[in-house]
């Protein structure tokens, strides 16, 4: 500590064989400091450790080190004063994966919310459990843990004029239009993967409307009554 009893370094007095492994530092760095033996390391791990030296109390967090390259998870404990003692392990691999899904989430929710007038849901095969929505469909209820048949239709089991199955199984895009409580819906169902698929629900009410309307003045015409 400095002069005012603030941590500012810590020295090594034993490793294992693992931090070894671990850091790629031997046993040599005993009875040097961090700073010594790592120069441009982060302070909080000497304010992190040096609280649980100073205080006892027990800690356990997650951290990055720019001289390792490397993310920890760490819990640190007291067993003498002025002394701590610290179990970790390495997660850069998992970090990077929750890295990527979260730019891969992102990317979801960007192209879902640029869809115009469409409820968009990315599922989970087989249970149909919503993973990410658009903002159309967040609006309506469907978040994440919740089912695309419960939200949309107020069913607790499957729709049965969905086409999820032959899409798993086909693995191509399904379209279908169907008429539900006085509505139009023109449902797509793509697939992304193994585990995941992409379902859209476009309310196209008033499009099939004006289609009906076309058709009926169609028919009159071929009847003669709308003639001259």
């Amino acid at each position: 500590c400095d002069g005012k009893g603030i941590p500012v370094d810590y020295r090594f007095l034993d490793i294992n064989p693992a931090f070894q492994h671990l850091t790629g530092l031997g046993r040599e760095i005993i009875g040097k400091t961090l700073l010594e033996v790592l120069p441009n390391s982060e302070t909080y791990w000497i304010e992190m450790y040096g609280n649980v030296a100073l205080t006892g109390e027990p800690v356990t967090f997650e951290n990055y080190s720019r001289e390792l390259h490397k993310h920890f998870k760490v819990t640190a404990y007291c067993p003498l004063p002025m002394q701590f003692a610290c179990i970790f392990i390495d997660i850069t691999d998992q970090k990077s994966i929750e890295t990527e899904l979260a730019k891969e989430s992102l990317m979801r929710k960007v192209l879902l919310d640029n869809i115009p007038g469409c409820y968009a849901m990315v599922l989970k095969t087989n249970t149909r459990e919503i993973v990410a929505s658009n903002e159309m469909a967040r609006k309506m209820g469907a978040v994440p843990g919740e089912t695309c048949y419960h939200i949309c239709a107020r069913r607790n089991e499957p729709c049965p004029f969905c086409h999820a199955k032959l899409l798993w199984e086909s693995h191509l895009p399904q379209r279908l239009e169907v008429e539900y409580q006085g509505r139009w819906y023109e449902e797509i169902w793509i697939y992304i993967s193994e585990e995941l698929f992409v379902h859209y629900v476009v309310d196209i009410t008033e499009r099939k409307k004006a289609e009906m309307n076309l058709q009926n003045t169609q028919r009159l015409e071929a009847l003669g009554i709308l003639a001259g």
